[in-house]
């Protein structure tokens, strides 16, 4: 993942609510998968980077371990997904011990069939932000020459931890 999409990252995960934070999640789990993907087959060399290879499915890895505390038992599907995430997990697991990107190729359909189901659900949340004394970020207010200017408002009047 590049800096660049480790900043918008943050700036998505600073303005999202209950679901939007897991949609950004999946993505981010997906992210990393097709950065091992890419890592698996670098053209420039004869083998992988098995560096690159590794640190990718070690994040992806760690975002279904997020998604896998962030379900709640008490309603019915939860089992279901945890399921899932178990069967995803193994399988990057699997692809990581044997150093194998087919095991990753074959969850990628698993989480972009998840992602969309929990993109239909946060079009319909309503719950406010989770992140309340976060910088309001305005974008496409101003355009530079190649490209966007991001406004940031309120330069932290109200930011941070009150005693």
């Amino acid at each position: 993942m590049t800096d660049e999409q480790k900043k918008q990252y943050t700036l998505k995960i600073s303005a999202a609510n209950r679901t939007g934070l897991i949609v950004i999640i999946y993505d981010m789990l997906f992210d990393y998968a097709e950065d091992a993907i890419r890592a698996a087959k670098k053209t420039d060399e004869k083998e992988m980077d098995r560096d690159a290879f590794r640190f990718a499915l070690r994040h992806a890895r760690s975002c279904i371990r997020e998604l896998s505390e962030s379900l709640n038992f008490q309603y019915a599907p939860s089992m279901q997904l945890f399921s899932l995430y178990r069967y995803v997990d193994r399988e990057l697991a699997k692809a990581q011990r044997q150093e194998n990107i087919e095991p990753v190729q074959t969850v990628l359909p698993v989480i972009r069939e998840l992602r969309e189901a929990f993109y239909e659900v946060s079009k319909q949340d309503t719950s406010p932000v989770l992140m309340e004394n976060a910088q309001m970020v305005y974008a496409g207010l101003t355009y530079g020459k190649t490209d966007l200017n991001v406004n940031l408002t309120d330069q932290g009047s109200d930011r941070g931890f009150r005693v």
